[in-house]
């Protein structure tokens, strides 16, 4: 566990920390806890010190430390959390990323905040989407620039298609613009990714870059809020694509129907280059 969750082991040790100044300040009247057997701390070998109440609490002291040390700080790194995202989205999506590939982190985040969409919508009431059977909307480019194939994408989430059948659009201007028209149902915190959900139940994610959550923000400047409406060509953001890639990052503009499954069917429809505003994708419902 310690060296799969290297988190985990520093609040271990404010949970030591804590027991220990207890021993130290209720054995004060007793010189301190004692045993004269050979063990390990656990709860079965409590009644081995002496005083045990002093040691039961001190252990007790410990335990609650470190749990809520891990359960309000997480034991995993953001990468760790994005992995697992990204395996659970591939699971739910019945698509597996390929075998000893790592998902990075930016897409699974993304995924996390935009491919719930139907959760979203629960909470709003006024979010009643109808699916309307055997119609095909376009899904526009976000940004002008050169398609890239899904399959060519460089992130495994994305190009197995574990968040959906999408397309990737390497930018050359310095906007990202709404796609479809609809209701933005997530923002990512750092600016780097948008959800919207189409009238028609479509939802769609809009993921700037690969592995740019790790920017925090910096580049981003979001243009548009969590429950606004969008129509197609409306600037969702500007974007310092020279810092993505300064950071080394990979600027490649993603768009994806996250609900791809659940349509009748999801193609694309574009190659070479594009300009923001024309189809990229074709959806039937």
């Amino acid at each position: 566990i310690h060296l799969r969750f290297k988190r985990i082991y520093p609040r271990m040790l404010l949970g030591c920390f804590s027991g220990g100044l207890v021993i130290a300040i209720l054995g004060l009247a007793t010189s301190g806890v004692t045993t004269n057997a050979f063990v390990f701390t656990s709860l079965l070998t409590i009644p081995v010190f002496k005083p045990m109440g002093v040691y039961a609490i001190a252990v007790l002291v410990a335990f609650a430390v470190a749990f809520l040390a891990i359960y309000f700080t997480d034991y995993r790194t953001p990468e760790e959390k994005e992995e697992i995202l990204a395996r659970i989205a591939a699971e739910n999506a019945d698509v597996s990323v390929p075998a000893g590939a790592a998902a990075p982190a930016s897409a699974p985040a993304a995924a996390a905040e935009a491919a719930p969409a139907e959760a979203e919508a629960a909470d709003d009431e006024s979010d009643n989407t109808t699916s309307a059977a055997g119609v095909t909307m376009a899904v526009a480019a976000p940004v002008s620039g050169t398609v890239v194939p899904q399959k060519d994408i460089k992130d495994p989430a994305f190009a197995a298609g574990a968040l959906g059948t999408g397309v990737g659009v390497t930018p050359t201007g310095n906007a990202v613009f709404s796609p479809v028209e609809g209701k933005i149902i997530s923002v990512a915190k750092t600016g780097h990714a948008y959800g919207i959900k189409t009238d028609d139940g479509v939802e769609i994610l809009v993921h700037i870059g690969i592995d740019t959550v790790k920017m925090e923000g910096e580049g981003f400047t979001p243009a548009v809020q969590k429950k606004n409406r969008v129509t197609v060509g409306q600037k969702l953001a500007d974007v310092n694509f020279q810092a993505i890639a300064d950071a080394g990052y990979d600027s490649t503009v993603i768009v994806t129907v996250v609900n791809s499954k659940s349509l009748e069917n999801v193609t694309e429809n574009a190659s070479g280059t594009v300009q923001a505003g024309e189809p990229v994708l074709s959806v039937t419902m």
